[in-house]
């Protein structure tokens, strides 16, 4: 999309649906759910995308607390004009979110000077700690120096109990991966939200808060 010039068509449509579909599960009385939506470099390039989120959010009565925007770490660090963009969704509310960190060209030097609320770690380093003390230890400290900045943390790439257990120990905030679930049809999620299992594996499992975002 972003090649043949429909990326601003094509994110403008994944923003409302995703938003659209947030606002209904909470008017059909469900759990509160928000929704992460990945954001392309180019649309936070695009001018009048801090008014599209606006609108998005105005059309479909979604909070902009609920709606989380995911950006790459290359898409702050090359485009410096992003960052104004970023400063102006988060003044509307929106939390903002670093993809797959760790494996870019970021900095924490860089990152303080940004309104980030969370920072989602690349699965890599989940898929090596429990065989690289390195790996855990690099884990850790992104985890602490986020801490730092006031952000919290998602490890990507949970797939087995023993990163769960690894994961406690580095205080990491909220775990996400096929440990929990696969990808579920949207029509599918209140239900999953509501079993027991799900509730089990979430809440006994992991102490901190869990995002099905």
């Amino acid at each position: 999309a972003e090649n043949t010039g429909l990326i601003d068509e094509l994110g403008e449509w994944v923003l409302i649906t995703a938003c659209r579909q947030a606002a209904q599960w909470l008017d059909a009385g469900e759990h509160v759910f928000s929704v992460a939506v990945n954001i392309s470099p180019l649309q936070l390039l695009d001018r009048g995308f801090v008014d599209t989120v606006r609108s998005a959010l105005a059309s479909t009565g979604l909070a902009p607390q609920l709606l989380e925007l995911e950006i790459t770490e290359s898409a702050v660090q090359t485009h410096i004009e992003a960052r104004e963009t970023l400063v102006q969704l988060r003044k509307l509310g929106v939390r903002i979110a670093i993809d797959d960190f760790g494996t870019g060209y970021s900095s924490f030097a860089s990152l303080k000077e940004l309104p980030i609320d969370r920072v989602k770690t690349d699965r890599v380093f989940v898929t090596d700690m429990l065989a690289s003390d390195r790996d855990m230890a690099l884990l850790g400290n992104i985890i602490d120096m986020a801490h730092v900045l006031g952000c919290r943390v998602v490890a990507e790439g949970v797939e087995e109990f023993a990163h769960i257990e690894k994961l406690q120990l580095l205080n990491c905030d909220c775990l996400q991966g096929y440990y929990f679930s696969h990808p579920v049809e949207a029509a599918r999620i209140p239900e999953f939200a509501r079993s027991a299992a799900a509730h089990a594996e979430i809440g006994t499992h992991f102490r901190f808060a869990a995002d099905l975002a």
